[in-house]
């Protein structure tokens, strides 16, 4: 590992799972970009219980208005363990809370107190001239809440799926603490 990918390792031990804000480890969408995007690091410690974090983002246009409005509950967790040779899949229902949306303009109308142009009829003048809205949403959630996670050293590759789209993938690899010297 790294100097670099162990200091970015560290961004996620802070991350409250699950959850829905956008936080340090959020991955970074350009903005004609379309789908799931994923982060995880690149090491964690294997144990009984091994915390693997995720913190996953989705970015939609105006694709994402013809979506059911609970996008995670529909997106599948893909797991595989490439050590032990199997793999887990698992529906994200997010049963804990409500899709947040974080589109730039949004933010900035109301650090001005406008309405957001979301919130205000269409003006039918401008409607071709318009571009598009984006809508982005977060999601960070603890893999090991969803799929069985092996006790000992192990080598992940994980990535988000759900109709279409399927985010990047990410390996994870998973390395039990050496036992203390006698």
């Amino acid at each position: 590992m790294t100097p670099d990918a162990a200091s970015n390792d560290a961004v996620f031990a802070g991350v409250e799972t699950p959850s829905r804000e956008r936080c340090g480890a959020s991955p970074a969408f350009a903005r004609e970009t379309r789908g799931f995007l994923i982060a995880a690091p690149s090491r964690v410690v294997a144990g009984e219980r091994t915390r693997l974090t995720i913190c996953a983002a989705s970015q939609f246009g105006d694709e994402r208005r013809t979506m059911p409005s609970a996008l995670w509950d529909a997106a599948v967790l893909v797991v595989v363990d490439v050590t032990h040779n199997r793999f887990a899949t698992q529906c994200l229902a997010d049963q804990w809370s409500s899709p947040l949306s974080d589109d730039e303009e949004e933010d900035e109308a109301a650090a001005k107190g406008e309405e957001p142009a979301a919130a205000r009829p269409p003006d039918p003048a401008l409607a071709s001239a318009r571009r598009p809205g984006i809508i982005r949403e977060y999601f960070n959630f603890d893999a090991g809440e969803f799929v069985p996670l092996a006790p000992d050293d192990a080598v992940y590759y994980l990535f988000v799926t759900r109709g279409p789209y399927q985010s990047n993938s990410v390996r994870v690899e998973a390395v039990k603490p050496p036992r203390p010297v006698r």
